[in-house]
């Protein structure tokens, strides 16, 4: 959950975590090491509510804080607004007065594909482009 959890739950005593272990409802605490009891009850926390549990005021404030913390965050996801981007086009679009919405129609790009020294003059004299007008240009 927290990084705070987990080094207040590394001051306590293997006896003391055994003990919140057994509060928690966490099973098989016995032959756990400290640093994977530490991590075993910390994750055990985070699944059951810890106000219904007999376990010290310090770690119920964290969870306090962080149920705040998630509260907050939701109230401001919630409130948020969306951007206006992108809108303009559409709300052009828009019918007015039971008339039919305009669509605009765009405009068809010419793209002149390149001349080549070799290729015929594109202005109908016949000749190659090298000898009409590409000697002007």
């Amino acid at each position: 959950m927290s990084k705070n959890l987990v080094e207040i739950l590394d001051g306590y005593k293997v006896g003391e975590l055994k003990e919140l272990a057994k509060t928690s409802g966490l099973k098989g605490y016995s032959k756990l090491k400290k640093a994977e009891l530490v991590e075993a009850v910390s994750k055990q926390l985070e699944q059951v509510e810890v106000a219904s549990l007999d376990v010290p005021d310090e770690i119920k404030n964290i969870f306090v804080k962080e149920e705040k913390k998630e509260k907050a965050v939701q109230k401001k996801t919630t409130h948020t607004k969306t951007p206006i981007i992108g809108v303009a086009p559409h709300v052009m679009n828009v019918a007015k007065d039971g008339q039919a919405p305009y669509v605009p129609v765009a405009n068809p790009v010419l793209h002149d594909k390149k001349i080549y020294p070799n290729d015929p003059c594109p202005c109908g004299s016949g000749k190659k482009y090298k000898k009409c007008c590409g000697k002007r240009a």
